[in-house]
């Protein structure tokens, strides 16, 4: 009996933003036609996280930092075989200090999705330089900006994201004492 060749096939996130050592990545799939009896995936996962090669389960908490990067799933049955595609980023963990001085609070990036400019609001405790960097979906950076925050609260406009492709960018912001945030944006 010849089976049908899967197809459709999705992860319930396509972008997934993790914490090393913290987060527990658990990314179930969907598809339709006949059940696929093997998944494979490329480029290797980072330590700590796994694809169950029979159910396409990807789980695990990775005890690596990772750049955004593009992961291609393949299922297949003696019908064919599908693709799809997610994008994995694995942040580094806060430090003691960093998670109790909380310097960053109430952080905000809109529109977005944007088409033109976004703006940048924040709350922060400490009056210093603060880096914005945007890396589009497969880590390359595209844009780069030091911005001076100031305590209380912050408002920033940066209009030349407008030039972008459409796409997913994910917009990375570090002040002087290491602490970070990644943000998932959209360009329309």
């Amino acid at each position: 009996m010849n089976r049908i060749a899967p197809s459709n096939l999705k992860y319930t996130d396509s972008v997934i933003v993790a914490t090393r050592n913290a987060t527990n990545i658990n990314a179930s799939v969907t598809y339709t036609g006949d059940s696929i009896t093997s998944f494979s995936i490329t480029p290797s996962l980072p330590i700590g996280v796994s694809l169950n090669t029979t159910t396409g389960l990807i789980s695990g908490i990775s005890t690596v930092t990772l750049l955004p990067t593009v992961f291609t799933v393949t299922g297949t049955n003696t019908g064919g075989s599908t693709t799809a595609s997610f994008t994995l980023t694995v942040n580094p963990p806060l430090s003691i200090k960093e998670a109790k001085s909380n310097v960053f609070s109430n952080i905000n990036f809109k529109p977005n999705p944007f088409t033109n400019g976004i703006e940048i609001s924040f709350v922060s405790n400490t009056t210093e330089v603060t880096q914005l960097v945007v890396v589009n979906a497969i880590g390359k950076e595209v844009y780069a900006k030091n911005i001076q925050s100031n305590i209380g609260d912050n408002t920033i406009s940066i209009d030349e994201v407008a030039g972008l492709k459409p796409g997913i960018y994910f917009a990375h912001l570090e002040n002087n004492n290491g602490f970070s945030k990644t943000f998932k944006l959209i360009k329309n």
